[in-house]
């Protein structure tokens, strides 16, 4: 299908049997996937994702206002936010390291590898050996339960589905600071954690150790202005990529020169848009160690540490109310406060 869709763009004099409407949208999209594989070689993955997003308008088709809506572009973003934290890594890495393909059906029984699945796929298996991860109040159980009696007691049946899946060992992990949507904050363990016996497990921190690791979390004071908040440097990542221009759109003879597209026209190829939030990536950073900055949600803070990511800014803010977060600059639109 792919080299088809190319073949109509960068061909238009082919012949094809599809309707003038037809052909209209499948050239526009060979036109904009022609320019996506021209690019992938040179752009980081970040980039290419970008691209993507706003040549196909995929924002204003997922997110329809709905709290679903708003929660498949939360998803794109988290995506996205997992693409930031990869930076260097080429586009089939990158999809390699993220792929949910499990080869497991293949495996024999004995095989020496770990099997991945969630609890619903889980029911009626068994393992020597299980582990539980993300263990978090807002992971299991989900924010959307925490409120809602019947729903809490769902995820507390799938928690007790997962612990059962172990015959010998069970172990139970969460995380200290998780991103979620590119936000790293302290998490909480899990509330289901307490209904299991305390003899009945062995390790893990105590309730005081926690608090006091939280609360050391939480505050910084804005007089360490040269090292980021885990004591190390702040530094910049500067790109060593090749520049690379769109290629040349190839011109169909008069004769054949597909229809004008009804389609909206992507945003790359109109001159008169510029609406792309994310800054240009100069070599410096826009916000410094120490600055005072707000957030329309998270309410004033403190820079932290700042460095360039790809092709945006990756900014930690200490806030005082929400603990330390790690923003991407495109989407955060952080305000500089003028002391």
């Amino acid at each position: 299908p792919t080299t088809a869709v190319l073949e109509l763009y960068t061909n238009p004099d082919l012949s094809h049997p599809f309707p003038a409407r037809a052909f209209s949208s499948l050239f526009t999209f060979g036109e904009m996937l022609h320019a996506w594989l021209t690019i992938r070689d040179h752009a980081t993955v970040t980039e290419l994702i970008d691209l993507v997003l706003d040549n196909t308008s995929y924002k204003a088709y997922i997110d329809d206002g709905t709290p679903e809506g708003e929660e498949r572009w939360a998803n794109v973003m988290e995506f996205r936010g997992v693409a930031v934290s990869e930076a260097g890594r080429t586009l089939g890495e990158f999809l390699e390291q993220v792929s949910l393909v499990s080869e497991t059906d293949n495996l024999e029984e004995q095989a020496n590898a770990v099997t991945l699945l969630t609890f619903h796929a889980a029911k009626g298996l068994e393992y020597p050996i299980v582990f539980l991860t993300g263990l978090e109040d807002g992971l299991l159980p989900h924010s959307r339960s925490l409120d809602d009696g019947e729903e809490l007691a769902e995820e507390r049946r799938l928690f007790y589905v997962g612990i059962t899946r172990a015959k010998d060992v069970l172990y139970i992990s969460h995380a200290f600071r998780r991103t979620t949507f590119g936000d790293s904050s302290v998490s909480s363990p899990s509330r289901f954690l307490n209904d299991i016996p305390s003899e009945l497990t062995e390790g893990g921190a105590t309730k005081q150790r926690r608090q006091e690791a939280v609360s050391r979390a939480s505050s910084w004071s804005s007089g360490r202005s040269n090292t980021s908040w885990s004591g190390s440097s702040s530094r910049s990542a500067t790109s060593n990529r090749k520049e690379w221009t769109p290629p040349a759109r190839p011109q169909p003879s008069p004769a054949s020169e597909p229809p004008r597209s009804r389609l909206p026209k992507p945003n790359y190829l109109r001159q008169d848009v510029d609406d792309d939030p994310r800054p240009a990536s100069s070599g410096s950073t826009q916000y410094r160690t120490g600055q005072k900055v707000r957030h329309v949600k998270f309410g004033e803070g403190t820079v932290i540490e700042s460095k360039l990511t790809g092709n945006d800014e990756e900014v930690t803010v200490a806030f005082p109310s929400e603990g330390i977060k790690r923003l991407a600059a495109s989407f955060a639109k952080l305000e500089i406060v003028k002391e």
